[in-house]
């Protein structure tokens, strides 16, 4: 993880839930990429809060994103997604899977 990932805490996140986070994505390889768009539903916090504040010096937590579109979904890996207040962010997703008709995705930040 980037250092400038490092520094960023729940409170980062937590006044950006249910805005869009959009990353590009290419179905073949022939197609201009399109928009993937990201809705962050919840940040939550993970794990012992003192053990990870004393381990890494802040409070490991998820971002939970979804996304309305179940014909296509995101692989687990690294992903660029670009916020306009935060700017562009390059982190781990994890699909989490279907839930009613919405995708759901994930990040821990450790």
């Amino acid at each position: 993880m980037s250092d400038e990932l490092q520094q960023f805490t729940k409170e980062d996140f937590n006044p950006h839930v249910n805005s869009t986070f959009v990353t590009l994505i290419q179905l073949e390889e022939d197609e201009e990429p399109q928009e993937y768009s990201l809705t962050l539903t919840a940040v939550e916090g993970v794990g012992e809060k003192a053990r990870d504040v004393a381990a890494h010096g802040r409070e490991s937590f998820s971002l939970i994103f979804e996304n309305p579109n179940l014909g296509m979904y995101l692989n687990q890996g690294l992903v660029s997604l670009t916020h306009e207040e935060l700017g562009q962010l390059t982190l781990f997703l994890v699909p989490l899977g279907p839930v009613e008709d919405r995708m759901r995705y994930e990040v821990i930040f450790t």
